[in-house]
């Protein structure tokens, strides 16, 4: 059976799964009040200039989730290239309609390819994890009945946090109100979210300067990571903040020296809805603790 891994760009794909040759992506998108559009593309130093343009920006752009057409062109190309089953692997359907337009066009080709969609909770570094550990399970010959509980397993026990950087654009996004978004500004608050296990965002903390936040989500990723016996690993997501993650990746060697910690950018479709400055965090516990029947 011929088996591809279709995703989306939020997924920031690093060179391997870029090069890997059963992995497809598409991409969602920026769009600036000046008409220009902006794709999402895996490339850092586009992400950077991305970046830049919005702070350049008028207003802060609006985000819009792949078009139809976008999948349609995934889809003939894998039916063309002979493929069996797809695993469908996209970002949070809280965060975006992605997962539904996906899965409403594979309904089309559903007698031609048989499409699985692994939905989750989870965005940047921890989605490209979903999308890395699924790849495993399937080249150690695990069928899908197999994989969808481990899965499950994974996208729930995967935690995450991040501090905003700019609170208006949590506003302008309609994740806070205009008034404690002034608020927030004037008292120079820093918000904590925690992503739930469905992407849903709640506000955990508040806390008064970059410094504390960077030692509170230093804090609550050491004492979530001790809970496992096995392999756990992290990921540091940041929007033009590259030195905070690099901070906070010291605090934690220093309680936990020997864990693994990924540092890379988040996309602008994401980073865009907290601004300059925005640093996330997660746990990533390894299928070595997925308890054994």
């Amino acid at each position: 059976m011929k088996i591809a891994f279709l995703t989306d760009s939020t997924a920031t794909l690093d060179e391997n799964l870029l090069n890997h040759p059963h992995v497809y992506y598409v991409s969602l998108q920026l769009n600036f009040s000046s008409g220009e559009t902006f794709t999402e593309v895996p490339d850092r130093p586009k992400i950077e200039e991305v970046y830049h343009a919005i702070q350049k920006a008028d207003r802060i752009p609006k985000t819009s989730q792949p078009q139809p057409q976008a999948f349609h062109e995934v889809y003939q190309s894998l039916i063309n290239k002979g493929y069996d089953l797809v695993y469908f692997i996209p970002l949070s359907y809280v965060l975006s309609g992605t997962n539904q337009t996906g899965q409403s066009v594979a309904k089309e080709y559903e007698d031609q390819i048989k499409t699985v969609t692994l939905s989750n909770g989870r965005v940047g570094l921890p989605l490209r994890f979903l999308v890395k550990e699924t790849i495993k399970m399937v080249e150690e010959g695990l069928s899908t009945e197999e994989i969808l509980p481990r899965f499950k397993w994974l996208n729930d026990h995967t935690t995450m946090w991040a501090s905003i950087g700019d609170i208006n654009h949590l506003v302008q996004g309609g994740r806070a109100s205009r008034a404690k978004g002034i608020i927030a500004s004037l008292l120079k608050i820093v918000p904590i979210i925690e992503f739930g296990k469905d992407g849903s965002i709640d506000l955990v903390a508040k806390v008064r300067t970059q410094r504390r936040a960077l030692k509170w989500l230093a804090d609550r990723f050491i004492e979530e990571a001790k809970k496992y016996s096995h392999r756990v690993s992290g990921a540091l997501v940041h929007v033009d903040s590259r030195e905070g993650a690099e901070e906070m990746a010291r605090l934690i060697h220093e309680q936990l020296p020997d864990i693994s910690l990924e540092i890379d950018w988040l996309t602008p479709v994401v980073g865009n809805h907290g601004g300059i400055g925005t640093l996330g965090l997660a746990v990533l516990p390894s299928l070595e603790n997925y308890p054994q029947a």
